[in-house]
C-alpha cells in the first residue's frame, strides 16, 4: 500500500516537473536489492563463529527492523522462526548446521 502511494506521488510530481521523490524510488529499490546477497555473505562468514541459529536470528532481526517493524515484534519473530528453522533442519532433516565457536557446541538440546 505504501509503495503504491509513493509511486502515485512520484508520478504526479514528475508530471508537474518536480522529480525529487521520483529519483528516490530507484535508490530505495537498489538498497533493497543488495540486502539478500549481503545477508548470505554475512551468514557464510559469521555462522562458523556465531552458529547457525544466532546468525539467522541476527539477519532476520535486522531485516525486520529495516522494514520498520516494531523491535519487540522483530525480536520475538526472529527468535521463534530461527529456532524453528534450526530444529527442523538439525533434528528432522538431519542437516548438520554450524554450532559456532561462540557457544562451543554446548547447546543443551544437542546430543
Amino acid at each position: 500500500m505504501n509503495a503504491l502511494w509513493l509511486r502515485k506521488k512520484a508520478v504526479a510530481q514528475e508530471a508537474h516537473g518536480s522529480p525529487s521523490l521520483a529519483g528516490s524510488l530507484p535508490e530505495k529499490k537498489n538498497w533493497a536489492m543488495l540486502l539478500p546477497p549481503v545477508s548470505i555473505v554475512f551468514y557464510i562468514l559469521a555462522s562458523d563463529y556465531l552458529g547457525a541459529m544466532l546468525t539467522i536470528m541476527i539477519i532476520m532481526f535486522l531485516l525486520m527492523l529495516l522494514r520498520k517493524t516494531s523491535p519487540y515484534i522483530a525480536l520475538a519473530t526472529s527468535l521463534a522462526v530461527s529456532s524453528a528453522i534450526y530444529f527442523i533442519f538439525s533434528r528432522y532433516l538431519l542437516v548438520p548446521l554450524p554450532q559456532g565457536l561462540l557457544l562451543g557446541g554446548s547447546l543443551p538440546w544437542i546430543s
